[in-house]
């Protein structure tokens, strides 16, 4: 990771920046109108440039904003703080009328409008993705384990290494170009574990054979509040991935760290 400039305090101890995922809005500040827009661009170096010059010459700020390839064009989604004096249509007419906007769609936002209206569903590559926040899966895992004790424990491993072999399979089959060696399937997979926000993994010299090595989890999904419960599903997810990623239907792995428990981090080793 490379740093250009570094000159804010924001930034300084920290290596990642929290992932939004979903473009929101905070809050409302009176005297100012919000806007979504969603515009389709030509592909070309300078179009979003183009775009932004624009709004800023009119004073509209913009609050949040994502864009990606879309077929042979670029998609751009936008979140649009405007002050009450100035017309967001002229500016978006404008706009709408550069060589370089294909399509332009706008929608005013009210105090309920919390999340973009133009978007569904959440894709990764080809995959559809639901959310799921942290204390929606903590009562879900919770209320399992709570009725079904051990047997909860079982059933919540079980759906975790059911969800790992799947996401591996998967991954592999799609990127079959890329992941040509183990080295590379492990590295893939700490960084899918990341961008899903299941937590920070690192795989330290790991050798399912001679059973040596470890996998280091650093803010688990699963370590919501102080428990004596171990990481059941995340202990599945990393079993049922690499058992994909080594084609090694013995793996087996035991949670010897947990930071539900006290500890810093989540540690697993083979058994």
């Amino acid at each position: 990771m490379n740093d250009v400039k570094d000159k804010s305090p924001n930034l300084r101890e920290e290596r990642y920046v929290a992932n939004p995922f979903l473009m929101t809005i905070e809050k409302f500040k009176s005297g100012y109108k919000y806007y979504e827009t969603l515009m389709l661009m030509k592909n070309v170096v300078g179009a979003l440039n183009k775009i932004t010059g624009r709004l800023a010459e009119s004073g509209i700020n913009i609050l949040a904003g994502m864009h990606a390839q879309y077929k042979d064009e670029v998609l751009w989604l936008s979140f649009l703080e405007v002050p009450e004096d100035v017309s967001v249509e002229k500016a978006l007419k404008e706009i709408s009328s550069m060589d370089v906007v294909t399509h332009l769609r706008y929608e005013r936002l009210d105090k309920t409008d919390r999340f973009d209206k133009f978007m569904f569903p959440l894709k990764v590559f080809d995959r559809r993705m639901v959310i799921l926040t942290d204390y929606m899966f903590y009562g879900f895992r919770k209320a399992v384990i709570d009725v079904l004790k051990s047997g909860g424990e079982v059933i919540i491993y079980r759906q975790g290494l059911t969800s790992g072999e799947i996401l591996a399979s998967r991954l592999k089959e799609r990127f079959k170009e890329e992941l040509k060696t183990v080295e590379d399937a492990l590295r893939f997979a700490e960084n899918a574990f990341r961008a899903f926000g299941w937590g920070i993994v690192e795989f330290r010299s790991i050798d399912p054979k001679t059973k040596t090595g470890s996998i280091i989890v650093k803010e688990s999904m699963e370590c919501f509040e102080r428990s004596d419960i171990k990481c059941h599903f995340m202990r599945g997810v990393l079993t049922g991935v690499l058992r994909k990623i080594f084609d090694d239907e013995n793996i087996n792995l035991m949670e010897y760290r947990c930071s539900s428990r006290g500890d810093p981090y989540c540690e697993y080793r083979f058994v």
